[in-house]
């Protein structure tokens, strides 16, 4: 393009050396000066007080939440520049530096979010190292952890005892998490992987002794639940006996279930109704009858009304009533 050079005014972009540059307007209008060491462009646009507290060169502090770098697009580009000589492996420690030195001041909740952030981008870097990975992900589940935030806490012990089964803090914080879980199982499993490293780890040891007797506290209690469930096992099981005597000797039989409607299972506790042999309070022993479970069905609006005890003595009519 044809370039109309100027002489530089004295004193123009500052300093003495003013002589030794030239500046000159292109086709576009847009003015560029140069120097000893190359072109460069001249933008006199006058910037706004939030262009500059922004710009890298005059920032009093850098961003809190490392999370918010992409909103800094120059701080950015400073950033790429500072780690473009650098390995993978080598900017993973580096970030993982970055986050030990936020958990230091891990009792503010932002330092927190900044060592996550850190460990976070670490792990980013993909970086070929599995032992430095496993460190990470560990370091990543105590911030989790102290966030409370336990099932996190759980995949990045996952991961960090894959990647180094040698990772003893792996261990033991996923026991930790599972811990606060409740599941116990899983737990006791992370706690075997810590003793096998070290069998005289003392906080493994009372993590280990408290999920045990978790587990036996639940063991008894579903131990005490499958009783239970056996025992109305047991009284449905008569109780359909007696309903198929008391009909038998009336020469006729239970027929099989004709619908099966969900709905209707909630209504009776979940279990499929059935009809029961019922002995009036007060009455002889032949003061009996079957309730049974009644689905009336109005087809003319599609619709259907469900009677979980039907007295078989009685009207129709006077239980619509």
């Amino acid at each position: 393009r044809d370039s109309s050079f100027l002489p530089m005014a004295a004193g123009y972009g500052g300093g003495g050396e003013a002589e030794d540059q030239r500046v000159f307007v292109d086709d576009d209008g847009v003015m560029w000066g140069e120097d000893e060491l190359g072109r460069y462009k001249i933008d006199d646009k006058v910037w706004t007080m939030n262009e500059i507290r922004d710009h890298p060169l005059f920032m009093t502090d850098v961003p809190s939440d490392p999370r918010d770098l992409q909103n800094y697009p120059l701080l950015t580009a400073l950033q790429s520049v500072l780690y473009d000589d650098q390995t993978p492996e080598e900017l993973a420690e580096h970030f993982r530096k970055q986050g030990n030195e936020a958990m230091k001041l891990q009792s503010s909740q932002l330092a927190l979010l900044n060592a996550l952030a850190f460990y976070t981008k670490g792990l980013e870097m993909e970086c070929k190292d599995d032992k430095l990975n496993s460190m990470l992900h560990a370091n990543r589940a105590l911030v989790s952890l102290k966030l409370g935030e336990h099932i996190k806490v759980v995949d990045d012990c996952r991961r960090a005892v894959r990647l180094d089964d040698g990772n003893l803090k792996a261990w033991f914080r996923g026991a930790r998490a599972s811990e606060a879980l409740g599941l116990a199982e899983q737990g006791l499993k992370f706690c075997e992987g810590a003793l096998k490293l070290d069998p005289k780890e003392p906080e493994v040891l009372r993590v280990k002794k408290q999920l045990e007797q978790r587990l036996e506290r639940e063991a008894a209690s579903h131990a005490e639940f499958r009783k239970q469930d056996q025992k109305d096992a047991d009284a449905r099981k008569a109780g359909q006996s007696a309903v198929e005597e008391m009909l038998a000797s009336r020469g006729s039989r239970l027929g099989p279930v004709l619908f099966d409607m969900s709905m209707y299972r909630l209504a009776n506790g979940g279990r499929m109704p059935a009809p029961e042999k019922v002995q009036d309070k007060g009455g002889t022993p032949e003061d009996v009858a079957i309730h049974w479970p009644l689905l009336l069905l109005y087809d003319e609006v599609n619709q259907s009304d469900f009677v979980g005890s039907f007295d078989e003595r009685c009207l129709l009519e006077e239980q619509l009533q």
